[in-house]
């Protein structure tokens, strides 16, 4: 009785100081329009896979909670009488993984319900990102370095927030401490070195399949041939293995396995004569001749990777250390585009419409001399319906969100 009096004080404690730290209540405390968030009141250990001190833990709960009360005070959100607001959040494993030093990571949505929470009732959401400003996902292929993104439409910068167009519900908004960038530019050099080692990589696997393995494609040929060989002799030589069966049927299925076993060996003899002419080409780099011996589709392969270093060879020192931008068809098949291109690469000029830059994630931008619980950026999913993006970009206190990142 004593320890549950005690846990209902400190309860009682905490909501308390949170009513009074701010002229509106916090965002876990029950309100007219907000479902309870009594996750972020009640004390608990962090979760295991974040790999995050209780000290982090809490530091980064409180961090949660000022966000949602910033939001909370919105006069908008304050008393809302046609919706359902549900705050959330997920705390995720430290940015480097669990064992590392770096910054802590968690999201913060904002789930509006109309009329009012129910399953599956019309809702639309934020989600807040905090030490997370990669959230792109539009990642096409990956080399050495690591992935290369394309960038979505840039859209007018609002309230200091970097804004860029998802798809037709969804923009990515990004709060990012000044004089610091999270995205670097991809080279053309970087880019089109990526789809020749990429070319040359799965030629290179298939030829030293074709090559490195013909000792043991024979050996289970032979062993195929040898085991159907054997079968005929016992039909022959062993009738008392198989009563019952005149003689004249047991002739006929040992010419059965024996025809089998000589095709078999035939048309193995015939695949490999066409696989050393296959891995010849491959290894000459004739594709012509690669074609000629049946494999076609490589054969475009090797072409195309022939183009390609066609066109960096063909590239001044300044070009290819310029920006890219992309694409002029979808480079998920480059090597076999729907047109001939204007560059093997697929690669488009800065100013041509529906150009995008090529992107990779700056490996630097998190700093490890800041504290663990630091903000150093906040990215924004935003799928608001306009009523409320409208009312939020306008009464939101931007410049507090914003005071938070370093």
């Amino acid at each position: 009785m004593l320890r549950r009096l005690i846990v209902l004080v400190g309860v009682l404690g905490v909501i308390c100081t949170s009513l009074l730290a701010a002229s509106e209540p916090a965002v876990g405390i029950p309100s007219p329009g907000w479902l309870a968030w009594s996750m972020n009141l009640d004390p608990s250990p962090p979760p295991r896979n974040s790999g995050l001190s209780q000290a982090e833990f809490d530091e980064l709960l409180d961090t949660i909670q000022r966000i949602g009360a910033l939001y909370r005070r919105t006069p908008y959100l304050r008393l809302p009488t046609d919706a359902e607001i549900v705050p959330s959040r997920v705390i995720r494993p430290r940015a480097g993984g669990r064992e590392s030093t770096g910054p802590v990571r968690a999201d913060f949505s904002l789930y509006i319900y109309r009329p009012v929470y129910r399953h599956n009732n019309p809702r639309c959401y934020f989600t807040i990102h905090i030490n997370d400003p990669w959230v792109h996902d539009r990642s096409f292929f990956e080399d050495d370095q690591g992935p290369i993104h394309l960038a979505w439409p840039q859209l007018e910068t609002v309230n200091g927030k970097q804004r860029y167009r998802r798809d037709e519900r969804t923009v990515l908004e990004l709060i990012l401490p000044a004089g610091r960038e999270a995205w670097l530019p991809v080279s053309q050099e970087r880019w089109i070195r990526l789809l020749i080692n990429r070319t040359d990589g799965e030629l290179q696997e298939y030829y030293q399949k074709l090559v490195g393995e013909a000792a043991e494609r024979r050996a289970r040929a032979s062993k195929h041939y040898e085991n159907s060989i054997a079968t005929a002799s016992r039909y022959r030589n062993e009738p008392h293995l198989f009563p019952g069966i005149d003689k004249q049927a047991l002739e006929e299925m040992a010419q059965h396995f024996t025809a089998m076993a000589e095709d078999a060996m035939q048309m193995f003899e015939r695949n490999e004569r066409g696989y050393q002419q296959v891995a010849a080409a491959l290894g000459a780099r004739d594709y012509d001749a690669l074609e000629a011996a049946g494999d076609r589709g490589r054969a475009m392969m090797g072409r195309h990777m022939l183009a390609l270093e066609a066109e960096l060879a063909g590239l001044s020192a300044a070009e290819r250390a310029a920006p890219a931008y992309g694409f002029e068809y979808d480079p998920a098949m480059y090597w076999m585009p729907r047109r001939p291109p204007k560059r093997p690469s697929l690669l488009l000029n800065a100013g041509d419409p529906g150009a995008y830059a090529l992107l990779a994630p700056n490996p630097d931008f998190l700093r490890r001399d800041l504290p663990s619980g630091q903000i150093q950026s906040i990215t924004i999913l935003n799928r608001l319906w306009p009523e409320f993006d409208q009312r939020l970009e306008s009464e939101m206190d931007w410049r507090a969100l914003a005071a938070m990142v370093r």
